[in-house]
Protein backbone atom coordinates (compact mmCIF):
# COMPACT_ATOMS: atom_id res chain seq x y z
CA UNK A 1 0.00 0.00 0.00
CA UNK A 2 1.41 3.54 -0.63
CA UNK A 3 0.68 6.47 1.17
CA UNK A 4 0.74 9.33 -1.51
CA UNK A 5 3.07 12.12 -0.11
CA UNK A 6 1.38 15.77 0.05
CA UNK A 7 2.86 19.06 1.08
CA UNK A 8 0.87 22.57 1.62
CA UNK A 9 2.38 25.83 0.92
CA UNK A 10 0.70 28.50 2.47
CA UNK A 11 1.55 31.14 -0.60
CA UNK A 12 1.04 34.62 1.81
CA UNK A 13 3.93 32.91 4.12
CA UNK A 14 6.68 32.45 1.61
CA UNK A 15 5.83 35.65 -0.39
CA UNK A 16 3.50 37.99 0.76
CA UNK A 17 -0.36 38.69 0.49
CA UNK A 18 0.16 40.60 -2.71
CA UNK A 19 1.44 38.63 -5.60
CA UNK A 20 3.30 40.59 -7.58
CA UNK A 21 5.59 40.29 -10.70
CA UNK A 22 7.11 37.50 -12.82
CA UNK A 23 10.28 37.20 -10.30
CA UNK A 24 8.15 36.13 -7.48
CA UNK A 25 6.57 33.56 -9.19
CA UNK A 26 9.32 32.33 -10.02
CA UNK A 27 10.62 32.13 -6.64
CA UNK A 28 8.19 30.99 -5.51
CA UNK A 29 7.97 27.45 -7.82
CA UNK A 30 11.44 27.27 -7.18
CA UNK A 31 10.98 26.38 -3.63
CA UNK A 32 8.23 24.03 -4.36
CA UNK A 33 10.52 22.53 -7.01
CA UNK A 34 13.31 21.30 -3.90
CA UNK A 35 10.16 19.38 -1.99
CA UNK A 36 9.95 15.65 -2.91
CA UNK A 37 6.05 15.60 -2.64
CA UNK A 38 3.93 13.67 -5.18
CA UNK A 39 1.40 16.33 -4.54
CA UNK A 40 1.50 20.14 -3.93
CA UNK A 41 -1.41 22.19 -2.33
CA UNK A 42 -0.77 26.11 -2.71
CA UNK A 43 -3.33 27.55 -0.32
CA UNK A 44 -4.07 30.91 -0.98
CA UNK A 45 -5.94 31.72 2.27
CA UNK A 46 -5.58 35.50 3.58
CA UNK A 47 -3.99 36.55 -0.07
CA UNK A 48 -5.52 39.73 -1.05
CA UNK A 49 -4.12 40.67 -4.52
CA UNK A 50 -2.60 39.08 -7.50
CA UNK A 51 -0.45 41.00 -10.71
CA UNK A 52 -1.28 39.54 -14.18
CA UNK A 53 2.33 38.74 -14.84
CA UNK A 54 2.57 37.04 -11.30
CA UNK A 55 -0.40 34.75 -12.74
CA UNK A 56 0.66 34.20 -16.10
CA UNK A 57 4.28 32.93 -14.90
CA UNK A 58 2.52 30.48 -11.75
CA UNK A 59 0.02 29.23 -14.70
CA UNK A 60 2.89 28.83 -17.09
CA UNK A 61 5.21 26.93 -14.22
CA UNK A 62 1.90 24.57 -12.87
CA UNK A 63 1.75 23.30 -16.46
CA UNK A 64 5.19 22.57 -16.78
CA UNK A 65 5.34 20.87 -12.94
CA UNK A 66 6.73 16.99 -12.75
CA UNK A 67 3.70 16.84 -9.82
CA UNK A 68 -0.29 17.62 -9.56
CA UNK A 69 -0.89 21.43 -8.08
CA UNK A 70 -4.32 21.85 -6.46
CA UNK A 71 -5.08 25.36 -4.90
CA UNK A 72 -7.49 25.79 -1.59
CA UNK A 73 -8.66 28.88 -0.15
CA UNK A 74 -8.71 31.02 -3.91
CA UNK A 75 -10.57 34.45 -3.58
CA UNK A 76 -12.68 35.59 -6.21
CA UNK A 77 -10.63 38.12 -7.45
CA UNK A 78 -7.34 35.71 -7.92
CA UNK A 79 -9.61 32.80 -9.91
CA UNK A 80 -10.80 35.11 -12.02
CA UNK A 81 -6.89 36.71 -12.94
CA UNK A 82 -6.34 32.78 -13.13
CA UNK A 83 -9.26 32.81 -15.54
CA UNK A 84 -7.85 35.17 -17.54
CA UNK A 85 -4.40 34.12 -18.44
CA UNK A 86 -5.92 30.58 -18.62
CA UNK A 87 -8.17 31.49 -21.35
CA UNK A 88 -6.77 31.95 -25.17
CA UNK A 89 -6.17 35.09 -26.30
CA UNK A 90 -8.34 36.42 -29.00
CA UNK A 91 -6.81 38.50 -31.30
CA UNK A 92 -7.78 41.54 -32.85
CA UNK A 93 -8.18 42.04 -36.70
CA UNK A 94 -6.21 44.87 -37.52
CA UNK A 95 -7.40 44.99 -41.07
CA UNK A 96 -9.91 43.30 -42.76
CA UNK A 97 -7.96 41.83 -45.85
CA UNK A 98 -11.53 40.42 -47.40
CA UNK A 99 -12.30 44.08 -47.96
CA UNK A 100 -8.60 44.76 -49.16
CA UNK A 101 -8.30 46.62 -52.40
CA UNK A 102 -4.64 46.39 -54.27
CA UNK A 103 -3.38 49.49 -56.16
CA UNK A 104 -1.00 49.48 -58.92
CA UNK A 105 1.66 52.77 -58.47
Amino acid sequence: MSISKEKEFEIRAYLSEDLATRNRAIQFFDIIESTDAENIVVNFANTLSISRSFADEYAKRKRAFKAPIREINVPTNIQKMFDVVNSPAKKKQVVNTEKLKIMML
